[in-house]
């Protein structure tokens, strides 16, 4: 049994909710292919194995640009989206902590994981830096009046020396 939801479409096409998965399917016949409620789950499949939307697109045999369509217009899919990706960035990050450890004395480095490791864990990875700066009245009217001291001299550039005597 499927809910037909008025107005939800891609390209022209007409989705029902799938009442068994609760994600949006394409309806009728309209590709052999398409990205079916049971594509969508070897999505999240491949999904929580690499953390990589674009992977796990191409690992089902869709684009990418069709994933975002699914992820924009069907609200469960989405939602499972989210929670693998929260899910398998979890369980993937100590691999990566792990190589980054075995590899941080090779010489080409490690920035690339350490570049993944601040996106997807942001609270444990980066630094957070707060600078405060607090400038008496008293100084300000120093820097002020200081200003005032200075005079600018207008000079000619000389030519820089080679170490001969010129002309």
């Amino acid at each position: 049994m499927t809910t037909r939801l008025a107005g939800t479409s891609v390209t022209g096409t007409t989705f029902v909710k799938d009442e068994e998965t609760s994600f949006l399917a394409p309806t009728g016949n309209w590709k052999v292919n398409g990205f079916t409620p049971t594509r969508k789950i070897e999505f999240l499949k491949h999904l929580m194995k690499n953390p990589s939307p674009g992977y796990a697109s191409k690992e089902t045999g869709i684009s990418y640009h069709c994933f975002m369509n699914h992820y924009k217009i069907d609200a469960e899919f989405k939602s499972q989206v989210d929670s693998t990706l929260r899910e398998s960035i979890a369980l993937n990050k100590g691999d990566i902590e792990n190589t980054m450890l075995c590899r941080a004395k090779e010489p080409n480095g490690f920035m690339d994981r350490m570049a993944w490791l601040r996106r997807h864990a942001p609270g444990e990875y980066n630094e957070t830096r707060k600078v405060e700066h607090s400038i008496s009245p008293s100084t300000i009217e120093q820097m002020n009046s200081s200003t005032n001291k200075f005079k600018v001299i207008d000079v000619d550039p000389i030519a820089p020396t080679t170490g001969e005597d010129s002309p």
